[in-house]
């Protein structure tokens, strides 16, 4: 009798639904919906943040995802990281078997990059560039989102940009993206009105990408995803 295995990378899918869902919001944001007003525009709006909001958790799968498979593969000893010197692997492979809190499996998902890269002796990423910045930003995007805590914002007149009382993510993400076409030109605060559109998970899916890519080319690996990336 013969036994057939499959192995399944979830980042793939995750980074294809961060695609679908970008799609969506792209087609509510550049349609044209000026004649709509009311409860049509504010399920509208709500329809554009649900997509919005999709593609942001997706797009932080797949960066988790992608660092964990690579892991695990490296643990398993998979054909796709037989390039990878041995020694090399067998630290990696030991830290991540441990059964404690210690394993390389409990740690953060940016701390997994830095230490997989440090265990291949290859350059790790610099901490203070705007690359990692944003990852890091966009992770915390994630986390906000996640485990949500509502509080009182101040809401000003259009066009008037004024960060007392906003939430804590406005000084750190205002000027990265577009804001949503829905509440650009209102007082409405920056988080999550504003910020919650198609210009913030293009943002998001753009630098998650270029994070990922750079962490194979410094490995040496082939990217298991090129199948499914598409131009922004």
């Amino acid at each position: 009798m013969y036994r057939l295995s499959i192995k399944t990378y979830y980042s793939i899918q995750h980074l294809k639904s961060s695609y679908l869902l970008l799609e969506e919001s792209q087609n509510i944001e550049f349609s044209d919906f000026s004649e709509l007003e009311g409860a049509e525009k504010a399920e509208l709006s709500s329809r554009n943040l649900a997509f919005v909001t999709g593609a942001i958790f997706s797009t932080i799968a797949f960066i988790e995802a992608s660092i964990n498979e690579l892991l695990s593969d490296i643990s398993q000893n998979d054909d796709r990281v037989k390039t990878l010197p041995e020694d090399n692997k067998k630290a990696i492979k030991d830290l991540w078997d441990k059964e404690d809190r210690g394993s390389l499996e409990k740690w953060s998902t940016l701390k997994k990059y830095q230490k997989t890269l440090e265990l291949l002796d290859k350059e790790k990423f610099d901490e203070a560039s705007e690359l990692f910045e944003n990852i890091s930003l966009l992770i915390e995007l994630r986390n906000t989102l996640m485990h949500f805590k509502p509080e009182w914002n101040s809401i000003h007149s259009p066009h008037i940009s004024e960060n007392d009382n906003q939430h804590r993510l406005t000084s750190k993400l205002e000027g990265k993206f577009e804001l949503s076409i829905f509440f650009r030109s209102t007082g409405n605060p920056f988080f999550p009105n504003k910020c919650m559109g198609y210009g913030c998970a293009v943002w998001a899916l753009k630098n998650a990408i270029i994070f990922v890519d750079e962490f194979y080319r410094k490995i040496g690996i082939e990217t298991n995803y090129d199948h499914v990336r598409k131009r922004l």
